[in-house]
């Protein structure tokens, strides 16, 4: 697949009152290398750049695990104050503030188990195929928005 998605990879601070507690709440799920997650420890690209920014802006960063899906839903209700590694979606727009510039970008991947002879070269050839894919993630655009592709629904790629 030659089209990419730039992704807004950038550190998501609510600007406002949140920013200067002394407290971030900052919901996280495993994506290595950017977020490598355990039941005890949290450490990656983002970990660096989450301590850096509570270093440089004196607030203490508090880690919750929860699946993306739930993450987001969790953003949206303000039940977490921040999240790292999300693309932009307009959706997403309404109740997150999107800081830039993004600290990183990069293109939708697809993944075939090997030794399997097909090969995906065009968007409609995702028709014939059962799509793994991690729940509440954004791919690209016309990936996420066609129903027609049968897309099974995991916690963690």
């Amino acid at each position: 697949m030659t089209r990419f998605l730039t992704l807004c990879f950038s550190f998501l601070l609510i600007i406002s009152a949140q920013v200067r507690a002394e407290k971030l709440i900052v919901g996280v799920d495993s994506w290595p290398p950017f977020r490598f997650v355990t039941p005890d420890n949290v450490w990656g690209i983002d970990h660096e750049l989450w301590n850096t920014l509570s270093e440089r802006m004196g607030f203490e960063v508090e880690y919750l695990r929860c699946p993306w899906k739930r993450c987001l839903k969790m953003m949206e209700n303000g039940q977490i104050d921040a999240m790292s590694g999300l693309a932009w979606r307009e959706e997403r727009a309404l109740y997150i503030t999107y800081t830039s510039p993004n600290y990183y970008s990069c293109s939708t991947q697809l993944y075939l188990q090997h030794g399997n002879s097909r090969r995906v070269e065009k968007h409609r050839d995702l028709h014939t195929m059962t799509v793994g894919m991690v729940g509440g993630s954004a791919y690209y655009e016309a990936f996420d928005k066609d129903t027609t592709i049968l897309k099974k629904s995991v916690t963690q790629e």
